[in-house]
């Protein structure tokens, strides 16, 4: 016996049926997402690494390479670009399609952390981050001001409205860009320095041992405990100008007299302009 006999036969359970599919039907109309493209997870990493002073051949060779031979081999990625630039190696790997970035960014760090001995003594950390398809950037919101600096207005936004902004509800991450942080900036005088016989080394050599942190241990009596420390810590522009060179022949070089001392931007390599 055919399955169509059974619903001639019995006409109530055709209909109870058709109603039944029916309604699955509806129902599932008005829960199926309406999409112009088909949903598809892509997502890229990045690896930027910084070694001050050096040119691009050799931040490809000491940096970029490396670095890019370590990660060829993790799960996960679909190709890799690479660019070297004078004190800087950006490396951007492109996932597979549906590709987990989480674990694929995982395998990453373990692979760029064992290269970490390769590279040169002064290169700094690589940063690594992981990108999504949605995180172009939705919003700009320009900073002006005719009585402020770069560097002020730059200060006031990451105190002030970056934190506040990365606290609102869907916002995930928050970038300044052409922003020109406060640096203590020196610029050494040749002919000066030639003439107290001092060297870049040496005035590199006092900047670190004025920026030294420790802890002295204690001094102790029956009833209190006083801990001691040392802090050779400088912390605003004067100090900085009077720090201390060289002391030869009982005649004191100060940092103020070998070179121009101030406060500046950290980097005048970018910049960025609204409206005009």
């Amino acid at each position: 016996m055919a399955v169509t006999d059974i619903f001639l036969k019995r006409p109530v359970l055709a209909i109870s049926i058709n109603l039944f599919i029916l309604c699955i039907g509806l129902f599932s109309c008005f829960k199926l997402p309406i999409r112009q493209f088909p949903q598809l997870s892509t997502a890229v990493i990045t690896i930027n690494t910084s070694y001050p002073g050096a040119n691009a051949h050799t931040i490809a060779g000491l940096i970029t390479t490396p670095i890019e031979s370590a990660i060829a081999s993790a799960e996960g990625i679909d190709y890799i670009k690479s660019s070297s630039q004078p004190n800087t190696s950006s490396i951007t790997a492109y996932l597979r399609l549906n590709a987990n970035p989480d674990l694929v960014l995982l395998d990453i760090i373990n692979k760029v952390q064992q290269t970490s001995n390769l590279l040169p003594n002064g290169a700094l950390k690589p940063i690594i981050e992981k990108k999504s398809d949605g995180s172009t950037p939705l919003m700009y919101i320009s900073l002006q001001s005719k009585t402020l600096s770069p560097q002020s207005m730059t200060d006031y936004a990451i105190r002030s409205i970056q934190p506040q902004l990365s606290n609102l509800e869907g916002v995930a991450k928050i970038d300044i860009l052409g922003g020109k942080k406060y640096a203590l900036r020196i610029h050494l005088d040749p002919l000066l320095m030639s003439a107290y016989g001092l060297s870049a080394e040496d005035i590199m050599k006092a900047l670190s041992q004025n920026q030294f942190i420790t802890t002295a241990g204690q001094v102790k009596n029956e009833y209190l405990a006083t801990p001691l420390s040392t802090d050779t810590d400088l912390h605003d522009l004067k100090q900085f100008k009077k720090m201390l060179i060289n002391c030869s022949d009982g005649t004191a070089i100060r940092l103020h007299q070998v070179a121009h001392v101030f406060l500046g931007a950290e980097s005048n390599d970018e910049e960025a302009r609204f409206d005009g």
